[in-house]
């Protein structure tokens, strides 16, 4: 779903402010926890499976990402019993994959952002946007639950 072409580089960040942020964590996170019947990360790429009750919700989510976070690949096709999504990373996201992906798991409410952000500092991916603008995004986006 994803046309990326090798010769354009796009920058690993997302697009959405704050606020925004927050609300997408939120509704991703819930299809996750309502509707997601399994999921395998093989790599870069994450395999989701989710219920047929959640095609229409899931392609409208899959179009709003791939606006927000152009430098993550979108394949979604249907099967007679599930819907199927796999989410790629580019190589340069390197260990940063799972944070980009625990979303889409239904983990984002208990990231350790601040362990996140720390790790950003210390070795960012070339194309990662600065580690204060990641810091705002998450402390002020996802609440961590005990």
């Amino acid at each position: 779903m994803n046309d990326r072409h090798a010769d354009v580089i796009v920058p690993i960040a997302c697009t959405l402010e704050a606020r925004e942020l927050r609300s997408r964590f939120a509704e991703i996170s819930a299809l996750a926890d309502n509707a997601l019947l399994h999921h395998e990360q093989e790599g870069r790429t994450l395999h989701l499976r989710y219920g047929l009750g959640a095609a229409a919700q899931l392609e409208r989510l899959v179009a709003q990402e791939q606006q927000c976070c152009a430098f993550l690949q979108f394949d979604m096709h249907r099967t007679p019993d599930a819907v199927h999504l796999d989410i790629t990373a580019p190589a340069e996201a390197g260990e940063f994959v799972p944070l980009l992906y625990a979303h889409f798991v239904g983990q984002a409410a208990r990231l350790d952002c601040a362990c996140a952000i720390r790790r950003l500092q210390q070795r960012r991916p070339p194309m990662m946007r600065t580690p204060a603008l990641f810091a705002q995004r998450c402390t002020n986006g996802a609440r961590q639950k005990g």
